[in-house]
């Protein structure tokens, strides 16, 4: 009995300590509103202290730099005069999270998840544990388009397929600049719903199209196979652009009194709106990600399918090299013997290709110099979104500050990212079972990502706010600055607007890069109304109609199908 009392009095100093520690780290923080007078007081006081060089900051010259006005005080006397020598809450801390956390949050729900059930949420977790590879996954998903429009072009055309070349110009564009062929885009559409049914890595589908086409088809089933493919296609951004006018709109407040924002000596707005650059990546991936959109695997079965059974029909047993041939045949990709419940198959699509923006297996350099470029895109975006939110903090009076350190550690996370993922999954060490790995992969994320998130967000609500931070790392100021709103008010006039334009147009210029360098694939993928209504089959089939007599009587008529069967029918035609 003693001894289970002591133990819980134990526990209550322990509670009791930590308690005491977060109040005081709380209540720590720098308050420049509140020191600025006291040290004013101090000196209406003491004449004789404005020359104390072991109170106010003189440079090595010996020439002091404060005044009563904008004093100046060395960091040791700051943490004894204005108790910043913790963290504490920043008055303004539901402003500055409004800047950039609640649009973040838009920002992520507009984002086009694959239709996976609950595993697509580590898309997320990808997306913020590791941005470049989840960029570069979607370029190389277009690319991945384009070679299936390659494979399908050099089937109808009899043209060779078309290989990267040395001149560096032709890395940049788009492997076939000629206009599409709609039959070889037929084809490219069916190929790419057949490769959503098989490995990443897997070459079965050109090796067996090549020997058993799909050519002798009729090119109107082709054409409406294709068309219920691209209808099955999600695709949308409406959202996000909503979204991004959000984001906009969150930073514009910062630099708005009257809609929360704090100008002039009230305090700067380079705290509120560093943490929404930072994340500027999510612009130019979330876009490039609602442009790829998704193919729902469940319905490329149910098409591939509807173009097996066709094929069967019509083309009969396959030529006698088809049946040779170890590799499974065109129009028997979704009868495998082996594979009889689709359920493993739907259920593994998180690690095996189903999730566009975390391709793990498909090797992603297969192009060369050209899929290097898509690498430099990917990492540009990053690159762009720490050079713009390092240099609104290296401004004055702090310039490399705690924020900065904090930052680049969160830039070498991300830039590491592709290859801790490379690892984990090529690495039989985490596990022989790709699942295995891919949740591996995902815990990785998890991590990184929250750490990411919660360090922001502290850094929001008062992660920072001390005088060392204030004061920042050999800087040419060996002080805290405790009137700055002369600054304040010159970097939200000139020097933030500057860089937070340089880096929205930046980014999206990194979007229009993707989207010029995989416009051949994103094209074959992305058809026109007219294109779609084109796809669809006729609507009334005249071998099962006996007679048809519509009266020219507005919008409406009546017909004759059949013996003695009378339905209304509508002439959409009227409706226009």
């Amino acid at each position: 009995m003693y001894i289970r009392s002591e133990s819980h009095s134990s526990h209550i100093r322990t509670f009791n300590s930590i308690a005491r520690l977060v109040s005081s780290a709380l209540h720590g923080g720098f308050n420049r509103q509140a020191c600025l007078p006291v040290v004013q007081g101090m000196l209406n006081s003491s004449i004789s202290l404005a020359n104390d060089t072991s109170f106010f900051w003189q440079d090595n010259s010996g020439h002091s730099w404060s005044d009563y006005l904008h004093p100046i005080v060395l960091v040791d006397i700051c943490e004894e005069i204005c108790g910043g020598s913790g963290m504490g809450w920043y008055p303004d801390t539901a402003t500055r999270l409004l800047t950039w956390f609640v649009p973040g949050i838009f920002l992520v729900s507009s984002i086009n998840l694959a239709p996976i059930g609950k595993k697509r949420f580590a898309m997320v977790a990808h997306l913020f544990g590791d941005p470049i590879h989840s960029y570069w996954s979607l370029l190389t998903k277009l690319e991945d388009w384009d070679e299936c429009y390659d494979v399908a072009r050099s089937l109808h055309l009899n043209t060779p397929a078309l290989e990267s070349s040395s001149c560096f110009w032709q890395f940049l564009l788009p492997l076939h600049a000629t206009p599409i062929d709609k039959k070889a885009r037929n084809t490219a559409v069916i190929i790419a719903a057949i490769k959503e049914l098989l490995p990443p890595n897997s070459n079965l589908t050109i090796t067996s199209i090549n020997q058993c086409s799909c050519l002798d088809i009729p090119p109107t089933m082709l054409n409406e196979l294709a068309g219920s493919i691209i209808s099955a296609r999600i695709s949308g951004n409406i959202t996000t652009w909503f979204a991004i006018s959000t984001y906009i709109f969150g930073i514009i407040c910062a630099f708005v009194s009257q809609l929360g924002g704090s100008t002039g000596s009230g305090g700067p707005s380079g705290g509120r709106i560093a943490p929404a650059m930072l994340l500027s990546w999510l612009l130019p991936n979330i876009l490039l990600n609602n442009e790829v959109g998704q193919l729902k695997r469940e319905d490329c079965i149910r098409i591939v399918r509807r173009l097996e059974e066709n094929a069967r029909t019509l083309e009969g047993p396959h030529h006698q090299e088809c049946q040779r041939n170890s590799y499974p045949l065109f129009r028997d990709w979704t009868a495998d013997a082996n594979d009889a419940d689709w359920a493993m198959f739907l259920n593994s699509q998180a690690w095996s290709g189903g999730v566009y923006s975390c391709q793990l297996q498909k090797p992603m350099l297969s192009r060369k110099v050209r899929s290097w470029f898509l690498v430099a895109v990917a990492v540009t975006s990053v690159c762009v979104s720490f050079s713009i939110a390092f240099g609104v903090l290296y401004s004055f009076p702090t310039f490399f500050s705690c924020r900065n350190v904090m930052f680049i550690g969160i830039t070498f996370v991300w830039l590491m990212g592709p290859f801790l993922t490379r690892i984990i999954m090529t690495n039989a060490f985490f596990g022989h079972e790709l699942r295995s790995r891919w949740r591996i992969l995902v815990c990785k994320d998890i991590v990184i990502g929250l750490s990411v998130i919660i360090l922001l967000v502290a850094s929001s609500c008062g992660l920072g706010n001390s005088c060392r931070c204030w004061a920042g790392f050999n800087n040419k100021i060996k002080g805290v600055v405790l009137d700055p709103g002369q600054q304040f008010t010159e970097n939200n006039d000139y020097i933030y607007p500057i860089l937070i334009g340089a880096c929205l147009f930046a980014q999206y210029l990194v979007f229009k890069t993707a989207l010029y360098i995989g416009r051949s694939g994103l094209g074959i993928m992305t058809w026109s109304s007219k294109d779609r209504r084109a796809s669809l089959p006729p609507r009334v089939m005249s071998q099962d109609v006996e007679s048809v007599d519509i009266a020219d009587s507005g919008s409406e008529g009546r017909a004759m199908l059949g013996d003695d069967s009378v339905h209304e029918l509508v002439v959409y035609s009227n409706w226009d």
